[in-house]
């Protein structure tokens, strides 16, 4: 039983990318905190205004406003703001280039497989 438990270690390990790889790339990051500046770009990129997802949220244009630029909005907020502009909250937190680390060893066995 540990012969085997040792072998299918062994053969899982070229498949998974080693932890300090993954510790870098978090480290290179960008702050969860700038996410007020992707929401503004997804904003923009959408044509979405204020006022759309004031009307949206069922709120003043003012509290998006606050929002987007000064106040921290609480969880409930953040995700009603999330959906009036059809954003995934991961997106906006994190940022879509930042989750490409999670799929690199895939990447890597299948480069492995055509070449």
């Amino acid at each position: 039983m540990l012969r085997s438990v040792a072998h299918e270690s062994a053969t899982l390990q070229h498949r998974v990318a080693p932890v300090s790889f993954y510790s870098a790339t978090l480290g290179r990051m960008g702050s969860w905190k700038a996410w007020r500046q992707r929401a503004k770009d997804w904003k923009r990129d959408r044509r979405i205004s204020d006022a759309d997802i004031a009307q949206a949220v069922g709120v003043e244009r003012g509290t998006v406003n606050s929002w987007l630029n000064k106040r921290e909005p609480n969880l409930s907020d953040f995700m009603a703001l999330c959906e009036a502009m059809k954003a995934d909250p991961a997106i906006i937190l994190f940022g879509l280039g930042n989750l490409a680390f999670l799929y690199l060893p895939l990447l890597l066995d299948v480069a492995r497989y055509i070449s």
